[in-house]
């Protein structure tokens, strides 16, 4: 695994503080309604997707580097199915056997 560029470092962190200090968080952690969380999915997942685009189309060995650093609590758990089901599709290999995961 690569380790993931500082320039997405930077705009995950800054995507990161956009979600903490949005107010549609503040409204979902208020109420805890699924309406509040679908508005905050929808506000912010398209950019979490745009960056994870760029990295698959400009560094793809960076791609596993930057779904970890998307698992960070600070996203609230914004696009984790997606990852999750990336991840699950990538298998794993070592030298005993052809896959580990």
């Amino acid at each position: 695994m690569t380790q993931l560029d500082d320039k997405y470092k930077s705009s995950l962190e800054d995507l990161k503080s956009q979600i903490q200090k949005s107010e549609l968080l503040a409204r979902y952690l208020e109420e805890e309604e699924e309406e509040q969380y679908d508005a905050l999915k929808d506000e912010f997942e398209s950019k979490i997707e745009a960056l994870h685009l760029e990295v698959a189309e400009q560094n793809p060995l960076q791609l596993e580097a930057f779904e970890e650093a998307i698992l960070d609590e600070g996203f609230e758990g914004l696009f984790l199915p997606r990852i999750l089901g990336y991840s699950v599709l990538r298998g794993a290999l070592n030298e005993n056997y052809k896959y580990i995961r």
